[in-house]
This record gives C-alpha cells, structure tokens and sequence, in this order.
C-alpha cells in the first residue's frame, strides 16, 4: 500500500497599503491557468469586466465577455436579427455560456437561443488502459 502525504505551507502578508497579489506577474512559468493568479487585499477574486467584439486571446486580469451580431432564419420566424453575448475562450473554462437574443420580423416576437456548459477536467495523472478481452 502507497501512503502519499502533501505538505501545505501558508504564508501570511502583512497589509502594507497594497491593492492585490499576484504571482508569476512576468508570465514566466508555464501556467495553464492564469486567472487563479489574482487576489485583492480584501480577498476576493472579481476582476473588472471587459466587453469585447469577437472572441480574442484571454485576458488574465478581467472577466471577458465577447458580442458580435447575429442574423438567422427560418420558415416560422422569418428573418430574425439579434445579438450575441459568450465568454468562449482557449483555454476552457469551467463555466462557459452563448446567449443570442434576436428579434423575428415573421413572428413580430423575441426569440432566441442560449447554452449553458460545465466543463468537468479530471485529474488524472496518466491515461488508463482498458483491459482487453
């Protein structure tokens, strides 16, 4: 039997008038997620958020949300014009969304569509054979 023990160290910050602390400010290490870099003095992890038209590389310093126009149709609704609202980015993120709020000139009525995703990343540490029959 394997026993595997993690040691967790806790550094305490004297408040001197900062405003936040943020590791790895250079980008110098290979981090694959940045946006857990941030804290604020206060201890909350908000960034200002940022609206952007088209997707684009993330930002680690603010929540992005991302626009662009949006044109469809179909039989029923006819033409329908609107917009669209996400926060896809490359890496993943936990928690992503696409809402597309648009307006039916054939149904004179608002309509749309959204998608919500939770991403699940497990920590496997190696891939895992199946046995073979």
């Amino acid at each position: 039997m394997k026993v595997c023990a993690k040691a967790i160290t806790a550094t305490a910050f004297p408040y001197q008038g900062f405003e936040k602390i943020t590791l790895d400010a250079a980008h110098i290490t290979l981090d694959v997620n940045r946006k857990n870099n941030h804290i604020s003095a206060k201890g909350n992890k908000i960034e200002p958020l940022q609206i952007r038209f088209l997707p684009g590389p993330e930002n680690d310093k603010k929540t992005q949300l991302y626009w662009f126009p949006a044109m469809a149709w179909n039989n029923y609704d006819k033409f329908m014009l609107g917009l669209a609202l996400n926060n896809n980015t490359l890496p993943f993120k936990k928690f992503d969304f696409t809402i597309i709020p648009m307006y039916s000139f054939g149904a004179k009525d608002v309509v749309g569509l959204a998608d919500f995703n939770y991403n699940i990343f497990p920590k496997a540490k190696r891939f895992k054979r199946s046995p073979s029959v």
